[in-house]
C-alpha cells in the first residue's frame, strides 16, 4: 500500500516528496517537523527503495528523536505490512557526535570509553583546580570563565596564544584574565 500523505500541509509535502540529497527541515515549534521527517524518511524507504541503513535522521532533543523513530516504524509498517528492517539511524545530534568521536578516539588522543562532562562537573572540576593552586574561587563566576574556556578552545591556539587570549584585557577583567591563564591548562588536563 502507498504510503499516504493526505495529512500533510504543502510545504511538508515539498519536503517529504523533494528529490535526491538531503533536506533540512527548519521550523517553530509546533509546525510539523517531526512528521515531515518521519514522512521523508517512510518515503525514501518505501516509495524509493532506499535501504533504511543509508539513511540518517537527526534532532536536537532525546524525546524528538523516540517520537521520531516510533513515527517512522508505524509509517513504514502501516505501508508495507511489515516492520521497519534495521537501520535507519535516527538520533540526536550530540548523540551522533559521541558515537563518531568513540569511534575514532584513538587518533585525537582518547580511549573509547571516555566520559561526557556537564556543567556542574565543570564546575567542579574549575573549584578543584582553583584550590590545588591557591585561587579563591568564591571571587569568579565559574559559568563566565568556563564560557571563556570554550571560546578560547573555539579558537584552535597554542598554549602561548591562549595566555594572551585570557590576558587580553578586552575580553576579560585581570584578574579574571589571570585566574583563567592560571586554570586553563590544568582544567584541560584535568578533562584528558
Amino acid at each position: 500500500m502507498p504510503l499516504s500523505l493526505s495529512t500533510l500541509n504543502p510545504n511538508q509535502k515539498t519536503a517529504v516528496l523533494h528529490g535526491e540529497g538531503p533536506v533540512l527541515v527548519l521550523a517553530g515549534a509546533g509546525s510539523g517537523k517531526t512528521s515531515t521527517m518521519a514522512y521523508r524518511i517512510a518515503h525514501l524507504i518505501c516509495e524509493k527503495g532506499v535501504p533504511p541503513s543509508a539513511v540518517l535522521g537527526l534532532s536536537f532533543t532525546n524525546k524528538a528523536a523516540t517520537e521520531l523513530k516510533e513515527r517512522v516504524a508505524g509509517l513504514v509498517r502501516s505501508a508495507r505490512g511489515s516492520r521497519l528492517p534495521k537501520g535507519p539511524v535516527i538520533t540526536t545530534f550530540h548523540s551522533l557526535c559521541a558515537r563518531i568521536l568513540r569511534a575514532h578516539a584513538e587518533k585525537i588522543g582518547f580511549r573509547n570509553d571516555f566520559s561526557i562532562i556537564d556543567a556542574s562537573d565543570q564546575r567542579d572540576i574549575l573549584k578543584s583546580i582553583f584550590k590545588n593552586i591557591n585561587i579563591d574561587d568564591r571571587r569568579f563566576d565559574h559559568d563566565v570563565l568556563l564560557a571563556q574556556f570554550g571560546q578560547a578552545k573555539n579558537q584552535l591556539l597554542d598554549e602561548a596564544g591562549i595566555e594572551a587570549y585570557f590576558l587580553d584585557e578586552r575580553r576579560l577583567a585581570s584578574d579574571y584574565g589571570v585566574a583563567a591563564a592560571s586554570a586553563f591548562p590544568h582544567y584541560q588536563s584535568q578533562l584528558k
